[in-house]
């Protein structure tokens, strides 16, 4: 499987690394501030829920690379 996933250097795959960390660490910073804001918890924030996705995504991105590095 000749893919561009599989052609990022060591050095692309440790910032995906990075970037999925961090998108992880701030996951539910949104949701805290919609809640806070609204003083309710009744409904999620649509931009925590885009960061799970992306961090989501640049995990496995960054399994995959680490996997066939």
């Amino acid at each position: 499987m000749n893919t561009l996933l599989f052609q990022l250097s060591t050095e692309a795959i440790q910032l995906i690394g990075y970037v999925g960390s961090f998108l992880t660490s701030v996951t539910f910073i949104p949701q805290v501030i919609k809640s806070w804001k609204s003083k309710s918890v009744g409904d999620l924030s649509v931009v925590m829920l885009l960061i799970v996705i992306t961090s989501t995504i640049v995990w496995l991105i960054y399994g995959f690379g680490i996997a066939n590095g």
